[in-house]
């Protein structure tokens, strides 16, 4: 019978970083931006993910609104440096990545549809 597989995240004091091993338990990769969240997530909460590169991870950050996962890249147009904030990034099928949580108040990753 279908049900829900949930991650906890405990919040934290002032000043205190906390890192939650979390993994992706479906059979397919899922948006970092359609990842189902119970609680407030922190502006300074930050989700490390494996690249299919041994030993390099990619760290995604919350845009300025807290509204968006992604990474802030540079880049030249028109002759000026323009920051852009790429969104597209996936938690691919079975992986495992941090949650690097800085803000009070537990938070629930769940992922709905898991059998547990």
């Amino acid at each position: 019978q279908p049900g829900t597989y949930t991650n906890v995240i405990a919040g934290v004091a002032q000043d205190v970083t906390n890192s939650t091993m979390c993994a992706n338990p479906t059979a397919f990769p899922v948006a970092i931006n359609n990842l189902n969240f119970v609680g407030q997530i922190g502006a300074q909460d930050t989700l490390v993910v494996p690249t299919a590169n041994p030993g390099v991870s990619d760290t995604f950050h919350r845009n300025a609104a807290n509204t968006q996962w992604g990474y802030s890249k540079k880049g030249v147009r028109n002759g000026r440096v323009v920051n852009t904030f790429i969104t597209t990034n996936t938690i691919p099928a079975g992986t495992g990545f941090w949650y690097v949580r800085r803000a009070p108040g537990d938070l629930e990753l769940v992922w709905p549809g898991w059998a547990e």
